[in-house]
C-alpha cells in the first residue's frame, strides 16, 4: 500500500480475506502475524480490554454532581411513570433521560441499585466509544496499529474517563452515537448511519450536523442503480427514532414541556457569558489544558489539525472524481462535523464535558498520523525490521500512554466521595422519615440519593433557568415562594446555585417563612422547626457550617447509604 492510498482509499474496501490454514490447521507465527482479520480482531479486544482497565479506575463510588444528577433523578421518575421534561426542566435533548430511565427501571425491577445500573449503563457506553473510535480509525487508515492508537489517546482523555463509570454524562451517549454514524457512513449503511445520527441529536443538540452531514452525503452517493435509494434509507433511520421519541412524550403529555425546555429555552431563554469569540477560544484552551492536561491537550489539537490536513490531501489528491472526494468518509462526515463542533465550541462553551465532541477528532487525527507514517516507512525502506522497529516503539509508546493514565486515574480525589453524600442522604432521610416531603433549589441530588420527587420541575437553575422559572409564574418571584411555602416541604435542599440576583432574596424570604438554615455534612438543608426537632430525636446532628460528613449525635459518621 502507498501513502497515496492511505490518504486516498476506497470507500468500500473491505478486509483482506485470512489466508487458508495449512495442513492440520496449524498456523506459524509469521501467518499469524501476517492475517490482516486476526489482527483487527486482536486490535479490537485488545482496545475494549484497556478501555474497561482505565475507566474502572473511576469507580461506582464517584461523587455524584449537580449536572450528572439530572440525568439520574430524570432516569428514577420515569421509572416510576413520569416522562422526562415532565419531571425536571433540561434543555439537553431526552435520550440520556430516557436511557437513565431504562436502567432505573431495571433496577426498579430486580431489587438492584438504581444509579449503579445507570452508571454501568453509560459505562458500556463510553467502552463501546473507544471500540467505535478504533473501528473508525481501522476503516479510514486501514491500518490496526494506526486504529489501536487512536482507540488508546481516547481511552487516555482524563475528563471522558473521568464520568465512564461515576457519572452518568448526559454527552456520553451522543458521542458513541456520533461515533457509531462515522463508521456505519464509512460502511455506506446508511439505514443505521441514520439511526445513530437522530440519537446523537435527540441526546444533545448540537450533535445535529450529524443528521444533516448525513443526509447531504447520502443524496451525493451514486449508491446502486437508484440515485435517492441512499438519502431516502438515511432518512427514514434519521425519522425512526425522532418520531418513536416524539410519540412517546406525547403520549406521556410531555410534549409541551419538551418544547419549551428543549426547544424554545436553548434559543431563547439561555444565559451565556459575555465574551467575545477570542475570549471563547481562550476558555476552551484553558479548560482543555485545566481538566485534560498537557498530554491530554496536545493529542487533541494535534490529532484536530491533523485531520484538518489529512482531509485536505483528500480533497487534493486527483485519484478519483470530485464527487468521491466530497463524499469520502475522511471528508465528508469526519472532517465537516469536527468543524461544525468546533465552530459551536466557539460560540457555547462551559465546562469540560463540553470538549467531549471534540475528542474522538482528536484521537483519529493521530492514529491517521502513525497510519500514514508507519505506512510511509515501511515503502521508504527494504529492510524488513525498520518498520517492525517503528512498530514497536509505537506500541511502547502507547503502552507507556496506558500506564500513565492507570496511574493518573487512580489517584483521583472524588474516587469515594459518594459515600459521604450517602450518608448526608440518610440523615436527609431520617429526619423526612417516610411520609415526609422535600424540595429542592438547584441541584437534583438531593432528590436522585433520597428517593424524593420534587413538587416542581425547576430544579436546576443555572444558566438562566431560574430567570424562565420566575419569567413563567404568575406573581414572579412572590409567586414562586408562595408555591414552595404552598407545598409545606419539611426539608428544602439548597445547592448547585448562586444566582446573586435571585437566591438571596428567596432566602431571606424562607427564612421571614420559618424555616432555618442547618448543614447535614455538606448538604445545605432548610428545616422547618419540626424537622429540625426530629432530627435530634432520631440521633442527626445537624450543623451551621458544612462539616466534611454528617455525623449523629455522638460524631460517628451516618451510613453511607440511605436509611430511615
Amino acid at each position: 500500500m502507498t501513502v497515496g492510498e492511505v490518504l486516498a482509499p476506497e470507500a468500500t474496501e473491505t478486509l483482506a480475506a485470512p489466508a487458508p490454514p495449512t495442513v492440520g490447521s496449524q498456523r506459524s507465527a509469521r501467518q499469524w502475524t501476517d492475517d490482516p482479520v486476526l489482527r483487527h480482531r486482536l486490535g479490537a479486544v485488545l482496545c475494549v480490554l484497556i478501555a474497561i482497565g482505565l475507566y474502572t479506575r473511576f469507580g461506582l463510588r464517584g461523587g455524584l454532581s449537580r449536572d450528572e444528577s439530572v440525568y439520574v433523578y430524570a432516569g428514577q421518575r420515569m421509572a416510576h411513570g413520569v416522562a422526562p421534561y415532565k419531571s425536571i426542566f433540561d434543555p439537553k435533548g431526552p435520550f440520556a433521560s430516557m436511557l437513565s430511565g431504562l436502567a432505573a427501571l431495571v433496577a426498579r425491577g430486580t431489587g438492584l441499585n438504581d444509579l449503579y445500573l445507570i452508571r454501568l449503563a453509560f459505562f458500556a457506553c463510553s467502552v463501546l466509544t473507544v471500540l467505535g473510535i478504533y473501528l473508525v480509525a481501522h476503516r479510514l487508515w486501514r491500518s490496526t496499529l494506526g486504529a489501536v492508537t487512536a482507540a488508546i489517546v481516547f481511552a487516555s482523555f482524563l475528563g471522558f474517563a473521568e464520568d465512564a463509570l461515576s457519572g452518568p454524562d448526559a454527552k456520553t451517549p451522543g458521542v458513541l452515537a456520533g461515533v457509531a454514524c462515522m463508521w456505519l457512513v464509512a460502511r455506506r449503511n446508511w439505514t443505521c448511519a441514520g439511526v445513530a445520527a437522530a440519537i446523537a441529536a435527540l441526546t444533545w443538540q448540537p450533535f445535529a450536523p450529524f443528521a444533516i452531514v448525513l443526509l447531504v452525503v447520502a443524496a451525493l452517493t451514486r449508491d446502486g442503480a437508484r440515485p435517492w435509494s441512499a438519502v431516502l434509507r438515511a432518512f427514514v433511520g434519521c425519522a425512526v427514532p425522532t418520531a418513536a421519541t416524539f410519540v412517546y412524550l406525547g403520549i406521556a403529555g410531555a410534549w409541551n414541556d419538551f418544547v419549551q425546555a428543549g426547544v424554545v429555552f436553548p434559543f431563547a431563554g439561555i444565559q451565556r457569558t459575555s465574551e467575545t469569540v477570542p475570549q471563547r477560544i481562550g476558555h476552551v484552551f484553558s479548560i482543555v489544558h485545566e481538566y485534560y492536561g498537557v498530554g491530554g491537550s496536545v493529542f487533541l489539537w494535534t490529532g484536530m489539525l491533523a485531520i484538518a490536513v489529512l482531509g485536505a490531501a483528500r480533497l487534493a489528491s486527483r485519484r478519483t472524481t470530485l464527487r468521491a472526494r466530497w463524499t469520502d468518509p475522511l471528508v465528508a462526515i469526519v472532517l465537516i462535523t469536527m468543524l461544525a463542533e468546533a465552530l459551536y465550541a466557539c460560540f457555547d462553551f462551559q465546562g469540560y464535558p463540553d470538549v467531549y465532541p471534540l475528542l474522538p477528532y482528536g484521537a483519529l487525527g493521530v492514529g491517521g498520523l502513525i497510519a500514514v507514517v508507519s505506512d510511509a516507512v515501511a515503502r521508504g525502506v527494504r529492510v524488513r525490521a525498520v518498520p517492525i522497529a517503528l512498530g514497536t516503539a509505537v506500541a511502547v509508546l502507547l503502552g507507556v500512554l496506558t500506564g500513565y493514565s492507570w496511574h493518573t486515574f487512580s489517584d483521583h480525589p472524588d474516587n469515594g466521595r459518594l459515600g459521604t453524600q450517602l450518608s448526608s442522604a440518610c440523615a436527609a432521610d431520617r429526619i423526612l422519615g417516610r411520609h415526609g416531603s422535600m424540595y429542592a433549589l438547584g441541584d437534583p441530588v438531593f432528590l436522585a440519593l433520597t428517593h424524593q420527587a420534587n413538587p416542581d420541575r425547576f430544579i436546576y437553575l443555572m444558566s438562566g433557568v431560574d430567570e424562565w422559572k420566575i419569567k413563567h409564574t404568575p406573581g414572579g418571584l412572590n409567586g414562586w415562594l408562595r408555591e414552595i411555602v404552598d407545598d409545606h416541604p419539611a426539608v428544602i435542599g439548597m445547592g448547585g446555585w448562586h444566582d446573586p440576583a435571585v437566591l438571596p432574596q428567596l432566602l431571606a424570604d424562607l427564612h421571614a417563612a420559618g424555616y432555618k438554615t442547618r448543614y447535614a455534612g455538606a448538604w445545605h438543608l432548610l428545616l422547618t422547626k419540626p424537622a429540625i426537632a426530629r432530627a435530634e430525636r432520631l440521633g442527626v446532628s445537624l450543623t451551621k457550617q458544612p462539616t466534611p460528613v454528617a455525623t449523629g449525635l455522638a460524631g460517628n459518621p451516618l451510613p453511607s447509604r440511605t436509611c430511615y
